[in-house]
Protein backbone atom coordinates (compact mmCIF):
# COMPACT_ATOMS: atom_id res chain seq x y z
CA UNK A 1 0.00 0.00 0.00
CA UNK A 2 2.01 3.17 -0.82
CA UNK A 3 0.49 6.53 0.88
CA UNK A 4 0.65 8.50 -2.40
CA UNK A 5 -2.23 6.27 -3.70
CA UNK A 6 -4.46 6.03 -0.58
CA UNK A 7 -6.91 8.39 -0.69
CA UNK A 8 -8.51 11.11 -2.89
CA UNK A 9 -7.11 14.47 -1.92
CA UNK A 10 -10.52 16.43 -1.09
CA UNK A 11 -12.00 16.23 1.60
CA UNK A 12 -9.64 15.61 4.00
CA UNK A 13 -12.08 13.47 6.31
CA UNK A 14 -12.75 11.27 3.82
CA UNK A 15 -9.44 10.42 3.40
CA UNK A 16 -8.94 9.28 6.75
CA UNK A 17 -12.10 7.20 6.72
CA UNK A 18 -10.97 5.59 3.57
CA UNK A 19 -7.44 4.70 4.82
CA UNK A 20 -9.06 2.76 8.17
CA UNK A 21 -10.89 1.00 5.78
CA UNK A 22 -8.32 -0.84 4.42
CA UNK A 23 -7.95 -4.69 5.08
CA UNK A 24 -6.24 -6.40 6.96
CA UNK A 25 -4.22 -5.03 9.68
CA UNK A 26 -0.54 -4.11 9.12
CA UNK A 27 1.88 -1.82 9.32
CA UNK A 28 1.97 -0.10 6.22
CA UNK A 29 -1.94 0.41 6.79
CA UNK A 30 -1.10 2.21 9.91
CA UNK A 31 1.41 4.34 8.33
CA UNK A 32 -1.19 5.27 6.22
CA UNK A 33 -3.81 6.11 8.16
CA UNK A 34 -0.98 8.31 9.84
CA UNK A 35 -0.02 9.96 6.97
CA UNK A 36 -4.12 10.87 6.38
CA UNK A 37 -4.47 12.50 9.90
CA UNK A 38 -1.87 14.32 9.32
CA UNK A 39 -2.79 18.02 8.96
CA UNK A 40 -5.35 18.98 10.68
CA UNK A 41 -9.27 17.45 10.91
CA UNK A 42 -12.24 18.62 11.30
CA UNK A 43 -13.36 15.82 13.73
CA UNK A 44 -17.04 16.50 13.39
CA UNK A 45 -17.04 16.32 10.19
CA UNK A 46 -15.54 13.21 10.09
CA UNK A 47 -18.04 11.91 12.15
CA UNK A 48 -21.24 12.74 10.03
CA UNK A 49 -18.82 11.05 6.81
CA UNK A 50 -18.40 7.85 8.69
CA UNK A 51 -22.00 8.12 9.62
CA UNK A 52 -22.90 8.33 5.95
CA UNK A 53 -20.62 5.90 4.78
CA UNK A 54 -21.57 2.88 7.29
CA UNK A 55 -18.05 2.27 7.81
CA UNK A 56 -17.93 2.99 12.00
CA UNK A 57 -16.36 -0.54 12.99
CA UNK A 58 -13.73 -0.46 10.54
CA UNK A 59 -12.81 3.06 11.65
CA UNK A 60 -12.65 2.85 14.94
CA UNK A 61 -10.47 -0.61 14.66
CA UNK A 62 -8.06 1.32 12.11
CA UNK A 63 -7.61 4.92 14.45
CA UNK A 64 -7.04 2.33 17.31
CA UNK A 65 -4.22 0.58 15.80
CA UNK A 66 -2.78 3.14 14.19
CA UNK A 67 -2.83 5.04 17.35
CA UNK A 68 -4.66 7.86 16.19
CA UNK A 69 -5.56 10.58 18.75
CA UNK A 70 -9.28 11.48 18.24
CA UNK A 71 -11.65 13.97 20.51
CA UNK A 72 -13.43 11.81 23.30
CA UNK A 73 -17.17 13.05 22.40
CA UNK A 74 -16.09 11.63 18.38
CA UNK A 75 -14.05 8.58 19.78
CA UNK A 76 -17.08 7.69 22.11
CA UNK A 77 -19.86 8.16 19.50
CA UNK A 78 -18.03 5.68 16.99
CA UNK A 79 -17.57 3.42 19.34
CA UNK A 80 -21.40 3.32 20.28
CA UNK A 81 -21.94 2.95 16.91
CA UNK A 82 -19.95 0.42 16.46
CA UNK A 83 -20.87 -1.69 19.41
CA UNK A 84 -24.06 -1.01 18.36
CA UNK A 85 -23.16 -2.81 14.90
CA UNK A 86 -21.50 -5.62 16.34
CA UNK A 87 -24.85 -6.77 18.73
CA UNK A 88 -27.11 -6.15 15.23
CA UNK A 89 -24.86 -9.16 14.07
CA UNK A 90 -24.84 -11.42 16.25
CA UNK A 91 -28.72 -10.89 16.67
CA UNK A 92 -28.69 -11.93 12.88
CA UNK A 93 -26.49 -14.97 12.76
CA UNK A 94 -28.73 -16.15 15.23
CA UNK A 95 -31.59 -15.20 13.15
CA UNK A 96 -30.61 -16.17 10.14
CA UNK A 97 -30.19 -19.94 11.60
CA UNK A 98 -33.54 -19.94 12.44
CA UNK A 99 -34.88 -18.73 9.22
CA UNK A 100 -32.55 -21.18 7.36
CA UNK A 101 -33.74 -24.12 9.17
CA UNK A 102 -36.89 -23.11 9.00
CA UNK A 103 -36.36 -23.38 5.05
CA UNK A 104 -34.80 -26.48 5.10
CA UNK A 105 -37.21 -28.09 7.22
CA UNK A 106 -39.76 -27.30 4.17
CA UNK A 107 -37.68 -27.83 1.78
CA UNK A 108 -37.30 -24.25 -0.01
CA UNK A 109 -33.96 -23.89 -1.49
CA UNK A 110 -32.44 -20.41 0.46
CA UNK A 111 -28.92 -18.86 0.46
CA UNK A 112 -28.26 -15.94 2.17
CA UNK A 113 -26.29 -13.05 0.68
CA UNK A 114 -24.03 -9.90 2.46
CA UNK A 115 -25.14 -9.84 6.10
CA UNK A 116 -23.23 -11.43 8.61
CA UNK A 117 -21.85 -14.56 6.08
CA UNK A 118 -19.94 -11.69 4.35
CA UNK A 119 -18.89 -10.00 7.77
CA UNK A 120 -17.09 -13.45 8.77
CA UNK A 121 -15.71 -13.90 4.80
CA UNK A 122 -14.26 -10.52 4.60
CA UNK A 123 -12.84 -9.37 7.93
CA UNK A 124 -13.47 -12.88 9.79
CA UNK A 125 -15.60 -11.51 12.75
CA UNK A 126 -19.03 -9.35 13.33
CA UNK A 127 -17.33 -6.68 14.53
CA UNK A 128 -16.62 -4.63 11.98
CA UNK A 129 -19.77 -4.70 9.06
CA UNK A 130 -22.43 -2.54 9.25
CA UNK A 131 -25.96 -4.64 8.23
CA UNK A 132 -29.43 -2.99 8.56
CA UNK A 133 -30.84 -6.19 7.35
CA UNK A 134 -31.05 -9.74 6.66
CA UNK A 135 -30.80 -10.84 2.31
CA UNK A 136 -31.87 -14.02 1.23
CA UNK A 137 -32.72 -15.01 -1.97
CA UNK A 138 -34.89 -17.96 -3.31
CA UNK A 139 -36.40 -18.83 -6.57
CA UNK A 140 -39.21 -16.99 -7.79
CA UNK A 141 -41.70 -19.64 -7.80
CA UNK A 142 -40.80 -20.02 -4.19
CA UNK A 143 -41.85 -16.47 -3.08
CA UNK A 144 -45.39 -17.21 -2.12
CA UNK A 145 -44.26 -20.58 -0.03
CA UNK A 146 -41.82 -18.12 1.39
CA UNK A 147 -44.09 -15.54 2.35
CA UNK A 148 -45.77 -18.32 4.64
CA UNK A 149 -43.18 -19.53 6.27
CA UNK A 150 -41.80 -15.95 7.31
CA UNK A 151 -45.69 -15.12 8.60
CA UNK A 152 -45.39 -18.70 10.38
CA UNK A 153 -42.93 -16.90 12.66
CA UNK A 154 -43.46 -13.41 12.81
CA UNK A 155 -42.60 -11.80 9.94
CA UNK A 156 -44.87 -9.04 7.99
CA UNK A 157 -44.64 -7.90 4.66
CA UNK A 158 -44.45 -3.82 3.56
CA UNK A 159 -46.01 -3.23 1.34
CA UNK A 160 -48.98 -5.48 1.29
CA UNK A 161 -49.04 -7.63 -1.60
CA UNK A 162 -52.06 -8.39 -4.31
CA UNK A 163 -53.31 -11.84 -4.43
CA UNK A 164 -51.33 -13.81 -6.65
CA UNK A 165 -54.31 -14.30 -9.30
CA UNK A 166 -54.06 -10.03 -9.54
CA UNK A 167 -51.94 -8.91 -13.02
CA UNK A 168 -50.07 -6.48 -10.27
CA UNK A 169 -48.33 -9.60 -8.48
CA UNK A 170 -47.00 -10.91 -11.91
CA UNK A 171 -45.74 -7.13 -12.22
CA UNK A 172 -44.29 -6.86 -9.14
CA UNK A 173 -42.21 -10.48 -9.73
CA UNK A 174 -41.50 -9.36 -13.37
CA UNK A 175 -40.15 -5.53 -12.34
CA UNK A 176 -38.91 -5.99 -8.57
CA UNK A 177 -36.38 -8.36 -7.31
CA UNK A 178 -36.80 -8.12 -3.27
CA UNK A 179 -39.62 -8.04 -1.18
CA UNK A 180 -39.62 -6.16 2.75
CA UNK A 181 -40.29 -8.17 5.94
CA UNK A 182 -40.27 -6.99 9.65
CA UNK A 183 -40.84 -8.98 12.34
CA UNK A 184 -43.13 -7.90 15.10
CA UNK A 185 -41.21 -7.81 18.23
CA UNK A 186 -37.55 -8.31 17.48
CA UNK A 187 -36.95 -5.65 14.94
CA UNK A 188 -35.42 -7.54 12.50
CA UNK A 189 -35.74 -6.82 8.56
CA UNK A 190 -35.35 -8.92 5.91
CA UNK A 191 -35.26 -8.59 2.32
CA UNK A 192 -36.44 -11.74 0.47
CA UNK A 193 -35.01 -12.05 -2.79
CA UNK A 194 -35.83 -13.99 -6.12
CA UNK A 195 -33.53 -12.49 -8.12
CA UNK A 196 -30.19 -10.69 -6.88
CA UNK A 197 -30.19 -7.56 -9.68
CA UNK A 198 -32.86 -6.11 -11.90
CA UNK A 199 -31.14 -6.35 -15.36
CA UNK A 200 -31.43 -10.00 -16.48
CA UNK A 201 -28.64 -9.55 -18.10
CA UNK A 202 -26.43 -9.80 -15.01
CA UNK A 203 -25.48 -12.49 -13.49
CA UNK A 204 -27.44 -15.37 -15.20
CA UNK A 205 -27.68 -18.80 -13.91
CA UNK A 206 -26.81 -17.30 -9.87
CA UNK A 207 -29.99 -18.56 -8.12
CA UNK A 208 -31.08 -20.29 -4.94
CA UNK A 209 -30.14 -24.03 -5.94
CA UNK A 210 -26.36 -22.01 -7.01
CA UNK A 211 -23.44 -23.73 -5.68
CA UNK A 212 -22.91 -22.51 -1.76
CA UNK A 213 -20.34 -22.54 0.73
CA UNK A 214 -21.27 -22.97 4.39
CA UNK A 215 -20.01 -20.20 6.67
CA UNK A 216 -19.05 -20.40 10.31
CA UNK A 217 -20.04 -17.30 12.14
CA UNK A 218 -19.33 -18.26 15.31
CA UNK A 219 -19.33 -21.50 17.58
CA UNK A 220 -21.77 -23.53 16.04
CA UNK A 221 -23.58 -21.22 13.56
CA UNK A 222 -23.11 -22.15 10.28
CA UNK A 223 -24.81 -20.48 7.10
CA UNK A 224 -24.79 -20.65 3.72
CA UNK A 225 -23.87 -18.06 0.91
CA UNK A 226 -22.54 -17.93 -2.44
CA UNK A 227 -19.19 -19.84 -3.52
CA UNK A 228 -16.91 -18.83 -5.75
CA UNK A 229 -16.85 -16.07 -8.10
CA UNK A 230 -20.86 -16.08 -7.65
CA UNK A 231 -20.18 -13.93 -4.77
CA UNK A 232 -17.70 -11.38 -5.82
CA UNK A 233 -19.50 -11.14 -8.99
CA UNK A 234 -22.54 -10.53 -7.20
CA UNK A 235 -21.30 -7.32 -4.87
CA UNK A 236 -19.24 -5.71 -7.99
CA UNK A 237 -22.55 -5.52 -9.66
CA UNK A 238 -24.71 -4.53 -6.54
CA UNK A 239 -21.72 -1.98 -6.05
CA UNK A 240 -21.60 -0.61 -9.49
CA UNK A 241 -25.75 -0.17 -9.61
CA UNK A 242 -25.49 2.16 -6.45
CA UNK A 243 -22.56 3.65 -8.30
CA UNK A 244 -20.73 2.92 -4.89
CA UNK A 245 -22.32 5.90 -3.02
CA UNK A 246 -21.27 4.10 0.17
CA UNK A 247 -17.31 3.47 1.23
CA UNK A 248 -18.71 0.15 3.02
CA UNK A 249 -19.39 -1.79 -0.14
CA UNK A 250 -16.02 -0.87 -1.33
CA UNK A 251 -14.69 -2.33 1.44
CA UNK A 252 -16.32 -5.30 1.38
CA UNK A 253 -15.25 -6.13 -2.18
CA UNK A 254 -11.45 -4.75 -1.56
CA UNK A 255 -11.32 -7.17 2.17
CA UNK A 256 -12.05 -10.18 -0.26
CA UNK A 257 -9.23 -9.26 -2.64
CA UNK A 258 -6.68 -8.55 -0.60
CA UNK A 259 -4.90 -12.10 -0.46
CA UNK A 260 -5.05 -12.50 -4.18
CA UNK A 261 -2.10 -12.91 -6.54
CA UNK A 262 -2.03 -10.89 -10.00
CA UNK A 263 -2.91 -13.82 -11.59
CA UNK A 264 -6.13 -14.68 -9.65
CA UNK A 265 -7.39 -11.77 -9.76
CA UNK A 266 -6.84 -11.58 -13.72
CA UNK A 267 -8.52 -15.17 -13.39
CA UNK A 268 -11.21 -13.49 -11.63
CA UNK A 269 -12.06 -10.64 -14.10
CA UNK A 270 -12.30 -13.24 -16.97
CA UNK A 271 -14.99 -15.70 -15.06
CA UNK A 272 -17.13 -12.04 -14.52
CA UNK A 273 -17.30 -12.56 -18.26
CA UNK A 274 -19.89 -15.27 -17.54
CA UNK A 275 -22.10 -13.00 -15.22
CA UNK A 276 -21.83 -10.34 -17.65
CA UNK A 277 -20.15 -8.19 -14.45
CA UNK A 278 -16.49 -7.80 -15.84
CA UNK A 279 -16.98 -4.09 -16.41
CA UNK A 280 -18.65 -3.57 -12.71
CA UNK A 281 -15.62 -6.03 -11.48
CA UNK A 282 -12.86 -3.36 -13.80
CA UNK A 283 -14.71 -0.40 -11.76
CA UNK A 284 -14.23 -2.16 -8.69
CA UNK A 285 -10.29 -2.86 -9.13
CA UNK A 286 -9.95 0.83 -9.95
CA UNK A 287 -12.12 2.40 -6.98
CA UNK A 288 -10.09 -0.04 -5.00
CA UNK A 289 -6.35 0.71 -6.39
CA UNK A 290 -7.11 4.82 -6.20
CA UNK A 291 -8.76 4.82 -2.50
CA UNK A 292 -6.67 1.46 -0.53
CA UNK A 293 -3.18 1.48 -2.38
CA UNK A 294 -3.86 -2.26 -3.05
CA UNK A 295 -0.06 -3.26 -4.19
CA UNK A 296 -2.25 -6.79 -6.06
CA UNK A 297 -4.08 -4.46 -8.06
CA UNK A 298 -1.31 -2.39 -9.80
CA UNK A 299 -0.95 -4.20 -13.16
CA UNK A 300 -4.28 -4.66 -13.31
CA UNK A 301 -5.71 -1.40 -12.86
CA UNK A 302 -2.75 -0.32 -15.01
CA UNK A 303 -4.29 -1.94 -17.75
CA UNK A 304 -8.33 -1.14 -16.82
CA UNK A 305 -7.69 2.48 -16.54
CA UNK A 306 -6.91 2.37 -20.78
CA UNK A 307 -10.64 1.93 -21.18
CA UNK A 308 -12.14 5.69 -21.50
CA UNK A 309 -15.47 4.09 -20.29
CA UNK A 310 -13.68 2.13 -17.18
CA UNK A 311 -12.19 5.54 -16.41
CA UNK A 312 -15.70 7.67 -16.70
CA UNK A 313 -17.18 5.04 -14.47
CA UNK A 314 -14.00 5.42 -11.61
CA UNK A 315 -15.11 8.90 -11.75
CA UNK A 316 -18.96 9.00 -11.09
CA UNK A 317 -18.26 6.72 -8.33
CA UNK A 318 -15.64 8.86 -6.20
CA UNK A 319 -18.11 11.76 -7.12
CA UNK A 320 -20.60 9.61 -5.27
CA UNK A 321 -18.94 8.36 -2.65
CA UNK A 322 -17.37 11.70 -1.62
CA UNK A 323 -20.40 13.56 -1.27
CA UNK A 324 -21.29 14.47 1.87
CA UNK A 325 -24.85 14.36 1.74
CA UNK A 326 -27.30 10.81 0.80
CA UNK A 327 -28.04 10.83 -3.14
CA UNK A 328 -31.36 11.92 -3.72
CA UNK A 329 -31.87 14.88 -1.97
CA UNK A 330 -31.40 17.50 -4.33
CA UNK A 331 -32.28 17.46 -8.24
CA UNK A 332 -31.29 15.03 -10.70
CA UNK A 333 -27.96 14.50 -8.00
CA UNK A 334 -28.57 10.80 -9.60
CA UNK A 335 -28.70 11.90 -13.35
CA UNK A 336 -24.95 10.77 -13.51
CA UNK A 337 -25.47 7.05 -11.67
CA UNK A 338 -28.39 6.59 -13.86
CA UNK A 339 -26.63 7.38 -16.90
CA UNK A 340 -23.74 5.05 -15.75
CA UNK A 341 -25.68 2.05 -14.96
CA UNK A 342 -26.16 1.93 -19.11
CA UNK A 343 -22.62 1.31 -19.09
CA UNK A 344 -21.98 -1.43 -17.27
CA UNK A 345 -22.63 -4.35 -20.01
CA UNK A 346 -22.11 -4.48 -23.39
CA UNK A 347 -24.95 -4.79 -25.88
CA UNK A 348 -28.29 -3.31 -26.79
CA UNK A 349 -30.15 -5.44 -25.37
CA UNK A 350 -28.97 -5.15 -22.10
CA UNK A 351 -29.83 -0.81 -22.23
CA UNK A 352 -32.67 -1.55 -23.86
CA UNK A 353 -33.75 -3.86 -20.72
CA UNK A 354 -32.51 -1.23 -18.40
CA UNK A 355 -34.51 1.60 -19.65
CA UNK A 356 -37.49 -0.48 -19.57
CA UNK A 357 -37.05 -1.91 -16.02
CA UNK A 358 -36.54 2.28 -15.01
CA UNK A 359 -40.00 3.19 -16.91
CA UNK A 360 -42.10 0.24 -14.82
CA UNK A 361 -41.16 0.99 -11.26
CA UNK A 362 -43.22 -2.10 -9.56
CA UNK A 363 -44.24 0.14 -6.77
CA UNK A 364 -45.89 2.33 -9.61
CA UNK A 365 -47.45 -0.97 -10.88
CA UNK A 366 -48.86 -2.01 -7.28
CA UNK A 367 -50.60 1.39 -5.73
CA UNK A 368 -51.34 3.01 -9.09
CA UNK A 369 -54.47 3.97 -9.78
CA UNK A 370 -54.90 2.69 -13.40
CA UNK A 371 -56.95 -0.62 -13.94
CA UNK A 372 -55.22 -3.27 -15.27
CA UNK A 373 -55.71 -3.23 -18.77
CA UNK A 374 -53.65 0.59 -18.70
CA UNK A 375 -51.20 -0.81 -17.01
CA UNK A 376 -48.89 -0.40 -20.18
CA UNK A 377 -49.63 3.29 -19.27
CA UNK A 378 -47.23 3.74 -16.44
CA UNK A 379 -43.54 4.30 -17.71
CA UNK A 380 -45.31 7.47 -19.45
CA UNK A 381 -46.87 8.37 -16.04
CA UNK A 382 -43.33 7.40 -14.44
CA UNK A 383 -40.85 9.83 -16.55
CA UNK A 384 -43.62 12.49 -16.05
CA UNK A 385 -43.58 11.91 -11.96
CA UNK A 386 -39.75 12.05 -12.08
CA UNK A 387 -39.40 15.25 -13.82
CA UNK A 388 -41.43 17.12 -12.40
CA UNK A 389 -40.51 15.49 -8.67
CA UNK A 390 -36.68 16.59 -9.58
CA UNK A 391 -37.31 19.83 -10.74
CA UNK A 392 -38.65 21.00 -7.79
CA UNK A 393 -35.95 20.15 -5.31
CA UNK A 394 -32.58 22.22 -4.36
CA UNK A 395 -30.15 23.00 -6.77
CA UNK A 396 -26.92 20.17 -7.13
CA UNK A 397 -24.04 21.74 -5.77
CA UNK A 398 -21.40 18.99 -6.86
CA UNK A 399 -18.98 17.69 -4.89
CA UNK A 400 -15.32 18.40 -5.22
CA UNK A 401 -12.97 16.46 -7.57
CA UNK A 402 -11.23 13.43 -6.48
CA UNK A 403 -7.56 13.21 -7.71
CA UNK A 404 -4.95 10.84 -7.11
CA UNK A 405 -2.21 12.67 -5.49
Amino acid sequence: MKAQRTVPTTPREFALAAACCAWPHSGRRNEVIRVAAEGGIDWDRFLLIVKRQHVAGLVRDGLSYARIAVPENVADEIGAIASANARQNLKFATEAVRIQRLFDDAGVPLVFIKGVTLAQLAYGTLALKYSWDMDLLVAPEAVPQALQLFERIGYRPFPPLPPLTDQRYRRWIEFAREYVLFHETNNVHVELHWKLVDNSHFLSGVSSTSATRVIDVSTGVNIRTLDGDDLLNYLCVHGASHGWSRLKWLADVAALLSGDTVSELERRLEAAKNSNAEICMAQAVLLCDRLFGMPNLAVLSGQLRRSRRNRWLETIALRAMTAEAELGRAAFDKLSIILSQFLLAHGWSFRVTEFWNKMNSPYDLLYGTLPNRLGFLYPLARLARWIIRRGHERPFHAPPKVARI
